[in-house]
């Protein structure tokens, strides 16, 4: 495997989904064979290592070699999901990374839709995602948030909400859309999700990124009705903590 331990020289080789992610302050280096490329980081709580292609058993056991070799001690793995099931994790979560690579036909958003980009409805938001939502990655307060994304039932109660990001990176991404347990299969996830890609692509977006679990069925299927027409499937895995 060849050794590339520039990011500037390394980012031509990556898969979109790394580029999105990987900030270039937290790249330790990056290897490319004929078929894959893996890219590790130090994230601050983890040493990640995140690999992309039709990689083998014995490419993965390299870089893990080789990364240990530069002093660095592999504790989370981003692998394809097909290589990941040979290894049978245990601590581990499928993920389905999506994106829309141009902006969506207009679009008339229901007026019980707004964008907020002030902090007037982060304790309304924070209390939506702790009730429905508690997983969620990106919460009030988040210093990349542009702006939220509400919807509003009619006695002006949020029941729906996605947050408008840009991460370090520079990616434009949609997180944290969630929907009050009494508004669902009302159309209101697709509602939000909308308004903040459209928001997101008139800020200067050219890409719009979102993730989700893949067991999230319902969640895929509505992405993919809008129009998040690529996607990416991984799994990330635990391996063991730094101590």
């Amino acid at each position: 495997m060849q050794r590339i331990d520039n990011w500037e020289d390394f980012k031509p080789h990556a898969h979109w989904h790394q580029v999105a992610m990987i900030m270039p302050h937290i790249f330790l280096t990056g290897w490319r064979s004929e078929n894959a490329v893996f890219c590790l980081a130090n994230t601050g709580e983890q040493v990640w290592l995140s690999v992309a292609g039709d990689v083998t058993l014995l490419e993965y056991a390299k870089a893990l070699n080789e990364a240990a070799s530069l002093g660095h001690v592999v504790t989370q793995v981003s692998l394809p999901v097909e290589i990941a099931k040979q290894l049978n994790f245990q601590d581990s979560r499928d993920v389905t990374w999506m994106r829309r690579s141009k902006p969506f036909p207009p679009k008339s958003v229901s007026p019980n839709v707004s964008v907020v980009s002030d902090a007037s409805c982060n304790s309304d938001i924070q209390r939506l995602l702790q009730l429905h939502s508690p997983d969620s990655s990106t919460w009030p307060g988040n210093s990349e948030i542009l702006f939220w994304v509400v919807a509003r039932d009619s006695n002006k109660e949020i029941i729906g909400a996605a947050a408008g990001v840009q991460w370090q990176t520079g990616s434009y991404v949609i997180s944290s859309v969630a929907v009050a347990d009494t508004a669902r299969r009302q159309g209101i996830g697709s509602l939000v999700t909308l308004a903040t890609a459209q928001e997101l692509f008139a800020r200067g977006a050219d890409v719009v990124n979102l993730g989700v679990r893949s067991s999230n069925r319902g969640a895929l299927a509505m992405y993919q009705s809008i129009g998040f027409d690529e996607q990416f499937d991984f799994t990330r895995a635990n391996l063991k903590s730094k101590d």
